[in-house]
C-alpha cells in the first residue's frame, strides 16, 4: 500500500523538521510519498526541505516503512487551499 501526503507550508521554519520527521518515520508495512507544497517562504526553510530531500534519498536515516519518497515545491500560491 502506498500512502501520499501532502503538507501545505508557508513559513512554519519552526515547527517544518519536526513535521517531517513526524511523517517519514513512520513505521508499517506501507510505502509513503510525501510532498511539501510551499507558498514562498524564505531561505531558512528552503534550507530544511533540501536538507531532509538530501537525507531521505541518500538513505542516510532508519526507514521504518518499506519506502519514502519526498518532494517540494515552492511557488506562490493563494493559501492552503491553492
Amino acid at each position: 500500500m502506498k500512502i501520499s501526503i501532502v503538507t501545505p507550508s508557508l513559513g512554519r521554519d519552526k515547527y517544518i523538521n519536526e513535521t517531517i520527521r513526524s511523517v517519514v518515520y513512520q513505521k508499517g508495512d506501507f510505502e509513503i510519498e510525501y510532498i511539501i507544497q510551499d507558498g514562498g517562504s524564505g531561505r531558512n526553510v528552503i534550507n530544511i526541505l533540501e536538507r531532509w530531500y538530501k537525507k531521505i534519498n541518500s538513505r542516510s536515516f532508519d526507514l521504518q516503512c518499506r519506502k519514502v519518497t519526498f518532494n517540494f515545491y515552492i511557488e506562490k500560491d493563494k493559501g492552503m487551499y491553492d
